[in-house]
């Protein structure tokens, strides 16, 4: 469900009322199963639980627990952020979840990706989500697409993971060129002018990325 969700949230669906228990008792199995700490800890709780289970164990005791912890985290912030409507911890999820991510990176930066799992493979430095900080995130989002190994046969593949990231982070910098004017910092009309004739250049390279008969294309 976490890999559906990231390829296109609106794929996500409830067809029946029990769905909730069924999610939690899907949930406590897999946990069971593959020896994960509650994903409900602190952060400092669940990375000290992944470090006892690489001391007990092995990097197959490991890569489970982490990946069943992280799919919880994306489930969870969509959840929160989708149906109920609390961004505020959607977004701690969602840290949390990054949070895991980059201490691993760290910690073993060291150990072959084969060993330590996809998971833990190389990242961006996290930033503030200010304008600036948006607008660099997006650049390096777009940087990563453009620059990373050419997508496969696969189209829905593709758009998912190529087309549609690139699209996202081309529509969020035309919203901070649009938004920046706003901030009553730029000092002249030429550079208003010009901070919203890029806000409109981003939004058309975005639509471009995305099907005419999709939803998120916006023609």
């Amino acid at each position: 469900m976490s890999n559906a969700i990231l390829q296109d949230k609106r794929c996500f669906r409830i067809g029946s009322g029990d769905w909730v228990e069924k999610y939690n008792l899907q949930l406590r199995m897999e946990n069971t199963k593959a020896k994960a700490p509650n994903h409900e800890d602190r952060i400092e709780i669940l990375i000290a639980e992944f470090h006892r289970l690489f001391i007990a164990g092995s990097w197959d005791t490991v890569r489970p627990a982490v990946s069943i912890t992280i799919r919880s985290l994306i489930l969870k912030a969509f959840i929160e952020g989708g149906m109920k409507k609390t961004d505020a911890e959607s977004v701690k999820m969602y840290d949390k979840a990054l949070a895991i991510l980059r201490w691993g990176r760290e910690q073993w930066c060291d150990i072959p990706r084969e060993e330590r799992g996809t998971a833990w493979a190389e990242d961006r430095n996290s930033i503030e989500f200010t304008l600036k900080g948006l607008l660099e995130e997006s650049d390096s989002i777009i940087d990563e697409i453009r620059s990373g190994p050419a997508g496969n046969s696969n189209l829905a593949f593709n758009m998912a993971f190529y087309d549609y990231i690139e699209g996202s982070a081309l529509a969020m910098k035309g919203f901070c060129y649009n938004h920046i004017p706003r901030q009553g910092k730029l000092g002249s009309v030429d550079k208003i002018l010009d901070s919203l004739k890029q806000s409109a250049k981003c939004y058309f390279e975005a639509a471009e990325k995305f099907p005419q008969d999709d939803e998120l294309h916006g023609g």
